[in-house]
C-alpha cells in the first residue's frame, strides 16, 4: 500500500509551499494520490497501468519532501543560513562563508541593490569546491559562477549570526551580473577557509634531485613519496576533532575494503590515494629536471613533517626497522596470511603473535602509531600488519633514492649504514 493521503497533506506544512509553483504541483500530487487509493480490487489491467504511472509521479517529489525534513531544499526560494566566516574585512565585510544545512556552504561577496542598499550575493559550493578553491584550482569568479546546482541567494547581514535569511535569485538577475568578482581573486586574497584548513595544502616542500633519471624512475619516486603522505594524512583527518563521525567512517573503510578477497598492496594505496584526492591532494607546484634541478611539492605540513621523520630515522638507522620486516613477513608468509582475507579466521595465539611483530616493526620504524593504524583498520591485526609491511617497503625504496645521493632534503642525513647492504 502506498503511503498514506494524511502524509502527502503534511506537505502543506513544508516549506517548500512558499513556492506557487510547487504548490501547484502537490495539489496534483494529493489529487492522483486519493484516484490511486480508490482503484478497486477488481479494475481491469489497463486501469492499474493508467494509475501506477500516477503513483510513480508522485514517488519522483518523495526526494523534496525529505529535504524539507532536513530543513533545507534546493527548490526552496528562502533558505536559513548562519555565518561560517569573514573572508575579507576593508571597512566592513566583504567576503563571507555562510553555512547552510545538507553539508553545504554559501560564498558570498557585498552587493548593493538599486536602492544603495546593502546586500551580499551568495553563491551555493560544496566542500570539495572549497577545497579547491581554497588551494587556487581556479577563482572566485569560477567558483560563484559554478554555483552548485545553480543556486544564486541575495540577503542582508543581520545581527542574528546563526539565522541569515536567503532569498533565492534567478541566474539571469542584474545582481549576478554587476556583482560577481572579476576574474584573477585567489582565496590568497583572503583569510584561508578555516572549514577546509583540515584538507587544502598548507606547505611548500622541496626535494633537490641530482645524478640521471628516466621517467620511470622519476615516477617511482613520486608514488613512494604519495603513497605514504597520504597513509600520514588519512591518520591525521581521522583522530582530527573537526571530523564527523560519518567522515571517520568513511576513512576506516578506505583502510578495509581493498583488502576483501585477499585484496592487494596497490589497491589499498590507490583506495587511499582516490579518497585523499578529493580531499587534500598531494601536488607537485615545481619542477626543474636538469642536474642539479629539484621537485617541489605542495601538501599538509604534518603529515609531510611526518613523512620525512620517518625517512629521516630509517635512514638514520635502519637495521632494527629490516630485521622486525623479515620476521613479521617471515611468519605470515610461514602461516600463508600474505594474501589473506581479512575476515580469515585466526586463532587467539596467531592473532597475538602477529600484533606482537607488527608493533615490534612499528616501533622501529617510528613516526607512525600502531594503535593509530591498528583502529583505523577496526582493530583487524591481519590489515594492521599488511599495513606496515608495505609502508617498511616503501620507505625502504625512498631511502635507496636518498642513499644514492639522487634526493636530498634539508631535514634528512642519510647514514653509512642505511647506504650499506644489509647481508
Amino acid at each position: 500500500m502506498p503511503r498514506s493521503l494524511t502524509n502527502i497533506c503534511s506537505w502543506s506544512s513544508c516549506s517548500l509551499t512558499t513556492d506557487p509553483a510547487t504548490l501547484r504541483k502537490l495539489k496534483k500530487l494529493r489529487y492522483r494520490y486519493a484516484v490511486q487509493l480508490e482503484i478497486p480490487a477488481g479494475a481491469g489491467k489497463s486501469l492499474k497501468k493508467r494509475h501506477s504511472r500516477r503513483f510513480l509521479a508522485v514517488r519522483k517529489f518523495q526526494h523534496s519532501r525529505r529535504s524539507c525534513r532536513s530543513g533545507f531544499s534546493l527548490m526552496a526560494t528562502r533558505v536559513i543560513a548562519s555565518l561560517e566566516q569573514v573572508l575579507l574585512w576593508y571597512d566592513g565585510p566583504q567576503i563571507l562563508l555562510l553555512r547552510v544545512p545538507n553539508t553545504l556552504f554559501v560564498i558570498a561577496v557585498a552587493a548593493t541593490d538599486k536602492l544603495g542598499n546593502d546586500l551580499f550575493l551568495g553563491a551555493l559550493v560544496t566542500p570539495r569546491q572549497l577545497v579547491q578553491y581554497q588551494a587556487e584550482n581556479f577563482d572566485l569568479r569560477f567558483l560563484m559562477l559554478r554555483a552548485h546546482r545553480s543556486a544564486w541567494y541575495q540577503f542582508e547581514l543581520s545581527d542574528d549570526e546563526e539565522e541569515i535569511k536567503l532569498t533565492r535569485i534567478k541566474r539571469d538577475a542584474e545582481l549576478i551580473r554587476d556583482f560577481i568578482p572579476e576574474a584573477g581573486l585567489f582565496s590568497r586574497a583572503h583569510e584561508p577557509i578555516k572549514t577546509v584548513s583540515l584538507a587544502a595544502p598548507s606547505a611548500v616542500e622541496k626535494f633537490d634531485i641530482d645524478g640521471s633519471w628516466n621517467l620511470g624512475e622519476f615516477s617511482s619516486f613520486y608514488g613512494q613519496v604519495e603513497d605514504v603522505y597520504y597513509i600520514f594524512n588519512t591518520v591525521d583527518r581521522y583522530y582530527n576533532n573537526n571530523t564527523s563521525i560519518d567522515e571517520k567512517l568513511k576513512l576506516q573503510e578506505a583502510f578495509l575494503r581493498p583488502w576483501r578477497g585477499g585484496g592487494s598492496y596497490l589497491g589499498f594505496y590507490g583506495q587511499i590515494a582516490n579518497d585523499n584526492d578529493q580531499e587534500s591532494q598531494l601536488r607537485v607546484s615545481g619542477i626543474q629536471y636538469h642536474s642539479p634541478g629539484y621537485v617541489e611539492v605542495r601538501a599538509r605540513q604534518k603529515p609531510f613533517d611526518d613523512l620525512i621523520n620517518l625517512i629521516a630515522r630509517f635512514s638514520n638507522d635502519p637495521m632494527p626497522a629490516r630485521k622486525a620486516y623479515r620476521n613479521l613477513y617471515s611468519f605470515m608468509a610461514k602461516a600463508k596470511l600474505l594474501k589473506a582475507s581479512p575476515d580469515s579466521f585466526l586463532s587467539q595465539d596467531y592473532q597475538d603473535a602477529i600484533r606482537s611483530l607488527a608493533e615490534d616493526l612499528s616501533g622501529s620504524l617510528g613516526a607512525v602509531d600502531f594503535i593509530h593504524i591498528e583502529h583505523m583498520a577496526r582493530e583487524n591485526v591481519l590489515v594492521t600488519a599488511k599495513v606496515f609491511l608495505s609502508l617498511h617497503r616503501r620507505v625502504e625504496r625512498l631511502n635507496g633514492f636518498f642513499a644514492q645521493g639522487r634526493v636530498k632534503h634539508d631535514r634528512v642525513e642519510n647514514n653509512v649504514q642505511a647506504t650499506m647492504i644489509d647481508g
